[in-house]
């Protein structure tokens, strides 16, 4: 007997946990532009109520955390900076007397390489090819700028682009951000929680209303 109340307790108890966390509705998950529409006619509604106030905060909340660009993680393309080419120029008000006689020194055999090259190349000698290309090589090796290696630069996508690709990555079955759900179906930003009656969600931790889990990739 003792144990038959003990149970129903326990059964009272946990039905009542449920109810708690019942509170939450489920609804299905918006798109930025959805969710754009939605504050903008909450916003311009008069002497707004306190339900819809607080649906108006978290809207806006939810907004600012997922449909606008991110200070970071932001992608990157990388754009060749053109160089260009020249011959090496004499330093030598700017540094020591040996680097400045070493500089002033290559600079004139580059010239006087650079001269034999011309030379050959308008002789226009098939025997001579081996040898031309061979200054050519040591010409551009030893008196010749390096081309710049390729500097990152980051380009970034306006309030618009971005909510377009949040909302093609939620229609392609993925979380907002481009990333896969967990094996709850759940993003990064959101816990898994059991309703009650065998309902789950996916509830962010802003609050606000819960989504159903994502499935699958369609």
């Amino acid at each position: 007997m003792k144990l038959s109340i003990l149970f129903a307790g326990i059964v009272l108890c946990v039905g009542a946990a449920f109810a708690d966390d019942g509170v939450q509705n489920i609804a299905e998950r918006k798109t930025c532009a959805d969710i754009k529409a939605d504050i903008d006619t909450l916003s311009e509604m008069e002497n707004i109520d306190d339900a819809n106030a607080e649906k108006l905060k978290q809207f806006q909340v939810y907004y600012r955390a997922n449909c606008l660009p991110k200070s970071v993680g932001r992608r990157t393309v990388a754009r060749n900076i053109p160089v260009i080419v020249k011959n090496v120029e004499s330093t030598a008000s700017t540094t020591p007397d040996a680097l400045s006689e070493y500089l002033a020194a290559k600079k004139s055999n580059c010239d006087k390489l650079n001269s034999e090259i011309e030379k050959l190349a308008a002789a226009n000698d098939e025997s001579k090819s081996d040898t031309l290309a061979s200054m050519r090589g040591v010409y551009e090796m030893d008196c010749t700028e390096k081309p710049a290696a390729a500097t990152p630069t980051t380009t970034t996508q306006t309030d618009e682009e971005w909510a377009a690709q949040y909302d093609a990555n939620l229609a392609a079955g993925l979380c907002g951000d481009g990333t896969k759900p967990n094996k709850y179906g759940c993003c990064a930003d959101e816990t898994f929680k059991d309703m009650g009656n065998l309902v789950f969600a996916c509830c962010p931790r802003s609050g606000g209303d819960c989504f159903p889990p994502i499935t699958s990739a369609k």
